[in-house]
C-alpha cells in the first residue's frame, strides 16, 4: 500500500515525521488501539473508554468526506509506517462552533514541539 503523505515535519533532536489527512483503511482501528493502550497505561481507563472512543471515531468516519472543509483529521507517524504516534481531528458543526477531538501524543514524542505544532495546524 502506498501511504499518502499530506506533510513531513522535523521535531527538536531531528525526528521526522508525516502527517497525513486522509484516512486509510485500518486508521479508525489504529486510532482507537492508540487511545486505549495510552489511556490504559496513564490513567487506567479500560474498555469502557476504548468503547467510547470507538463509537465517536465511527460516527466521525461514517460522515467523512475529504472534500469537506470543515473537518480534517491529523495522523501522524514514522515515515513509510502507518504506526500513529499523535493524531486529533476537527469537527466543524456550523460557522460559530467546532470540536477539537482524539488529541493524543505518544509519550515518547511528548516535548518534542509535536503536539504544539498540531495545535496550531489545527488552529489555522
Amino acid at each position: 500500500m502506498i501511504i499518502p503523505m499530506n506533510q513531513r515535519i522535523t521535531l527538536k533532536h531531528n525526528q521526522i515525521l508525516d502527517i497525513r489527512h486522509t484516512l486509510l483503511p485500518g486508521d479508525q482501528g489504529r486510532m482507537i488501539s492508540f487511545h486505549g493502550e495510552v489511556y490504559s497505561r496513564e490513567h487506567q481507563l479500560g474498555k469502557k473508554f476504548e468503547g467510547y472512543v470507538a463509537e465517536t471515531i465511527g460516527a466521525f468516519a461514517r460522515c467523512w468526506d475529504e472534500e469537506r472543509a470543515n473537518q480534517r483529521v491529523w495522523l501522524a507517524s514514522p515515515p513509510g509506517s502507518l504506526e500513529l504516534v499523535a493524531c486529533c481531528a476537527v469537527l466543524h458543526y456550523s460557522d460559530e462552533e467546532a470540536q477539537f477531538r482524539w488529541f493524543l501524543v505518544d509519550p515518547a514524542f511528548r516535548g518534542s514541539g509535536l503536539g504544539r505544532y498540531l495545535l496550531e495546524d489545527a488552529r489555522s
